[in-house]
Parts: structure tokens; C-alpha cells; sequence
């Protein structure tokens, strides 16, 4: 019980406080001045003594999973930790606890050990406080990671490299390599447990000569759910037929669900052309020269690189495409100035020497195995002075008809020699001049 003031009486003579100021020993009853005094009751507890500890730095330093999801988890504050230099009996009271601050004494040799007062306790914690202060944290060295194996992005895994896979029995990966496409994460309903949070990963394995394959895994960790599609897209592997080993044999296209992937063959050192994932699939595969149009859906990266495997494993060859017609299969290229080169043949020497199918039939390469599909290429839009028929226009267009060919018609003569000489030429205009004076 303690006693607490609540107000004040101007009257001396209406109650006797004297006993009461007495016992409670009050020093302005000698001024003059009566305090009216209560006894009520309190309690030596709040929610301080009542809330562990990792309760009051969550309140300060835990974010909720909503402002998480904004980014505000990363202004939140640290924990400190408030015990440092701190030992037990190097408190306030000095107690001493015979075994852990202070040796084990038999009775007869038990004598007060030397144990530091608050004087010193204060001054050690202050001193280490300070030092605290004023060293500066050292800063976490980040791995150096080579520009073209960060992945897509450097904040995230999707691109990045998770090496071969894990040896099957007596079976290695060796030269074999893997790369992330896609990381997800995926919820799971259940009645009893509620909402179950994992990661969905696709990763595909190759080793750059025509042996590639892709698999999808779930796990409770990004990491592991990308080991464990990379292990499963190891005993998934297909063969991709590749043309001088750079290109494919020719035009493709395949289709899943509403993604359409448009395959083009193109000459050597063309490079590739696709979308990055896609490019992924094309170095672990050893497809170096390609055009890979993606039209639909290109944010469902499992569509995509179903399709293009579909696409890619579904080629017939020259020499299938020779046997399967008896007829020659010809190339005419921009490399060898559409001369005609003949690159199959049947092999068992019977060539049709009439054709016997109909009309309908088709033997470009460029629509014999897209099914008549071609993906659909943006018009150029014409500029407003074409599309108007304005006369500045048409007057450029005169002058472009008068010189068109003349730079090339005069280095033929130079060559010939019936081009005159700069001399030439401007002793021949001098003479004009003359004339015309």
C-alpha cells in the first residue's frame, strides 16, 4: 500500500491531521500547509513484466506480411542487443553465486570475495557501450559474380547457373550444365493446415551438343526446388538434330495451349534472335544461328519451352526429306548468290523422273513444316509526305531518278578509262565559260 496525494483543504479545523501527518512524517505539515492524503492500493506489475522479450522487439522490429509484400521490411530496425558486457554479480546489488561469479569455499576458509560494485559495474558497461558506438561495423564482402552468369536480373535467380546434375549411379554429367528459367511461388489450400506456401522451379540441362531437357520441381525452398527440377531434368534428356551443327534444318512451328513459336533457320554467325528464355534453351543445346518468334502468351515460361522443344525435336532431316520423296533436296542460299547446291539425295539412287503428285503439294522448305503458318511481321508504316503526295516529295523523287545508277556507271568508266580526269574536267568548263562571254 502506498500513500497518494489528492487535493488540498484550506480549512485547518474541519478534520484533526496530526496523527496522520505525524505518521507519515510529511514535511509541509511544519509550513503551515495541510496535504489531504488516501491509502490506495497498486501493483507492482504491467505489460513489461507480463510480455517476453522477442514479444517487445517484434512489436518494433517485425513488418506484416502485407507491408512486406510493399517493401517495407527493409527500413525496419535491428535488434540490440542490451546485454553486452553484462555478467552475473557485476550488478547494482553485488550478489555473489558460489560456482558461477565466485569459487565454491568450504565454511571454514569462507571469506567475502572482491566482487565489483555498481561504481565499476557502471563504468565497464559505459566504457563498452562507447567503444560500441564508435567502432564501425564491418560490411559484408559480396561474392564477385561474372556479368554473364548473374541470370536475368542480379536481384533474383531466375538465369542463373546450377551447375550439372547429380550423378545417377555410376552415371556422370560431365560437360553438362543447367539454367533457372523460372521461379514461382505457389500456394496450396488445404482444410486443415490452410494456406501451404512452396516454390515451383523449371530448369533446363544441356550440354551444348544437341542433348537438352527441361523438367519443373515444387519445394518449401527456392533453392531446393531448383536442385530438384535440375536433378529430374537430368534423366529427361532428348536429342536435337542440328544442321552443320549451327542451325536447324529448316523453318518449324509449334504450338502450346496460346503460346505460338515460330522457328526460322538462318545462315552461320547470324547469332540468336529469341526471347531470353529461349536463348537459354538454344546455348544448352548447341544451337548457335536461329530466329525464334514467340507470339500469345510469353509470360508462361513452361509453354514456351514445351513448344520450342516441340519444334525443335520434330525435324526431318535432308536425307529423310530425299528418301522420303526420292527427289533431290536443293538449297539456294544469299551466301553462294542463290546458285542451286543439291545437299540430299535418295539413298537408294531412285529418283522420280516424273512428278506424280498434285497440285497441292508443297515442297518449300519455308511452309512444308510450319502447316502453312507464318507468324505475322508489323507493316511498315509509310511517312505522311509519301502517304500525302506532297511536291517536295515528288521533286526528290525526280532527282533520285535522274542519278539513279550514275555513281556506279562513273567508276565503270574511270575503270575503262573514258571517265576525263578533275583537270580535264575543269578545262572543259573554263572553255564553256568562254564561250558563252
Amino acid at each position: 500500500m502506498t500513500l497518494a496525494r489528492i487535493g488540498f483543504d484550506s480549512t485547518k479545523n474541519a478534520i484533526n491531521w496530526t496523527n496522520l501527518l505525524q505518521l507519515t512524517g510529511c514535511s509541509k505539515y511544519c509550513q503551515g500547509q495541510l496535504c489531504l492524503f488516501s491509502y490506495l492500493q497498486s501493483r507492482n506489475y504491467s505489460f513489461v513484466t507480463t510480455v517476453s522479450d522477442d514479444d517487445l522487439w517484434g512489436s518494433v522490429t517485425s513488418v506484416s506480411a502485407a507491408g512486406a509484400k510493399r517493401g517495407r521490411a527493409k527500413s525496419t530496425k535491428k535488434r540490440i542487443n542490451l546485454h553486452i558486457g553484462q555478467k552475473p554479480g557485476y550488478g547494482k546489488e553485488g550478489l555473489q553465486f558460489p560456482g558461477l561469479n565466485t569459487r565454491i569455499l568450504s565454511r571454514e576458509n569462507a571469506k567475502s570475495t572482491g566482487i565489483r560494485r555498481a561504481e565499476e559495474f557502471d563504468v565497464l558497461l559505459e566504457d563498452l557501450r562507447q567503444n560500441r558506438r564508435s567502432t564501425k561495423r564491418s560490411q559484408r564482402k559480396q561474392k564477385y559474380v561474372n556479368p554473364l552468369l548473374r541470370g536475368y536480373t542480379s536481384a533474383f535467380l531466375h538465369g542463373t547457373s546450377l551447375g550439372p546434375p547429380a550423378p545417377v549411379r555410376e552415371e556422370k554429367f560431365d560437360g553438362f550444365d543447367s539454367r533457372l528459367l523460372q521461379l514461382k511461388k505457389v500456394t496450396n489450400i488445404t482444410a486443415d493446415q490452410g494456406k501451404k506456401f512452396a516454390y515451383r522451379a523449371l530448369v533446363a540441362v544441356g550440354n551444348g551438343n544437341g542433348l537438352a531437357g527441361f523438367a519443373v520441381a515444387k519445394a518449401n525452398f527456392q533453392k531446393a526446388a531448383g536442385y530438384k527440377a535440375r536433378d529430374k531434368a537430368g534423366q529427361q534428356l532428348m536429342f536435337i538434330e542440328r544442321y552443320n551443327e549451327h542451325t536447324i534444318y529448316h523453318d518449324t512451328y509449334a504450338q502450346v495451349h496460346c503460346t505460338k513459336v515460330f522457328a526460322k533457320r538462318k545462315f552461320e554467325g547470324y547469332g540468336v534472335v529469341a526471347h531470353r528464355v529461349i536463348k537459354d534453351l538454344c546455348l544448352l543445346s548447341g544451337i548457335k544461328d536461329i530466329y525464334v518468334k514467340t507470339e500469345g502468351n510469353t509470360k508462361n515460361a513452361i509453354t514456351m519451352t514445351t513448344a520450342f522443344f516441340n519444334a525443335v525435336t520434330h525435324q526431318e532431316t535432308h536425307q529423310e526429306l530425299a528418301n522420303r520423296t526420292n527427289m533431290h533436296v536443293v538449297e539456294l542460299s544469299d551466301e553462294r548468290n542463290q546458285i542451286p547446291v543439291v545437299i540430299a539425295s535418295p539413298e537408294d539412287g531412285k529418283v522420280q523422273e516424273k512428278y506424280y503428285g498434285s497440285e497441292r503439294d508443297v515442297y518449300d522448305l519455308d511452309t512444308l513444316y510450319t502447316k502453312g503458318k507464318l507468324h505475322w511481321i508489323k507493316p511498315k508504316i509509310r511517312p505522311v509526305w509519301e502517304r500525302l503526295g506532297l511536291t517536295s516529295y515528288r521533286r526528290k523523287l525526280d532527282t533520285a531518278e535522274r542519278r539513279r545508277g550514275q555513281d556506279e556507271a562513273q567508276r565503270e568508266r574511270r575503270l575503262c578509262g573514258l571517265e576525263p580526269s578533275r583537270e580535264e574536267r575543269i578545262h572543259r568548263d573554263q572553255a564553256g565559260k568562254k564561250k558563252k562571254e
